[in-house]
């Protein structure tokens, strides 16, 4: 059980810093010299910014289903996460998009450059459009 304990620490460490996005070899993925850190802090800004938006989401369900509503006096933790993880988001993917588009044509697997573009955009988008709605939503209150 303590390799179990320790293993899971070892890895969530790794997951919250990003730990193999090196490469593997420790020198990051480079497309020019500081490419691989503004890749890395990109990186960070999608992470965060997307495990922000997903805690609002899930507290917003909490306070919809198990407290069926009533958490409007409470304080908005939907809102409080979901804005910088929205803003997170949009400038990591952002960034993403540029360095993505700037790869050189050797670097990486061709095939497999759409299919990165499409999930940057992807996410982009989805973070761009919740802005409307927390607008919205504030406005009608």
């Amino acid at each position: 059980m303590h390799r179990l304990r320790a293993a899971a620490a070892e890895a969530t460490d790794a997951v919250l810093r990003l730990k193999y996005l090196g490469g593997g070899h420790g020198d990051g993925c480079n497309n020019e010299d500081d490419a691989s850190r503004f890749l890395a802090g990109l990186s960070h800004f999608t992470f965060y910014g997307f495990m922000l938006c997903f805690s609002a989401t899930s507290v917003a369900t909490l306070y919809h289903y198990v407290l069926l509503g009533r958490a409007v006096q409470l304080p908005s933790l939907p809102k409080l996460w979901a804005w910088p993880g929205g803003v997170s988001l949009i400038v990591g993917t952002v960034g993403l998009w540029r360095l993505n588009r700037q790869t050189l044509p050797l670097h990486g697997d061709l095939n497999a450059k759409a299919d990165g573009l499409g999930f940057i955009a992807l996410l982009f988008l989805t973070s761009a459009s919740a802005w409307p709605c927390g607008w919205s939503g504030a406005r009608q209150r």
